[in-house]
């Protein structure tokens, strides 16, 4: 089965981005490359290719970049980061203020 926690340091817990919640600043710099290579429309084996990863592998960052924006779908990522102008992955990206939106 499937925790909706994920491990911490020290055997701590912590939880995963519920969905509607998202933290662009925790990404890292590999998953914004990716994220912006799903923006442009890519798919996964394409966008492995051009970053010289596995399948797996790729499919690991996306699967991170949906709990950490809390998504569950490429098309909700791709669109959210449409949205708040994270398709440049050496931008530096924040989330809006509460009740900015």
């Amino acid at each position: 089965m499937f925790s909706t926690e994920s491990a911490a340091p020290h055997g701590e817990r912590r939880a995963k981005a519920r969905v509607g919640q998202y933290d662009p600043a925790a990404l890292t710099r590999r998953e914004r490359v990716v994220l912006a290579e799903m923006a442009r429309g890519f798919d996964n084996p394409t966008i492995a290719e051009h970053l010289c990863l596995t399948r797996s592998t790729l499919s690991h960052y996306v699967s991170s970049i949906y709990a950490k924006l809390g998504v569950t779908t490429r098309v909700r990522a791709v669109l959210l980061a449409r949205e708040r102008g994270w398709t440049d992955p050496n931008a530096e990206w924040t989330a809006p203020k509460p009740g900015a939106e």
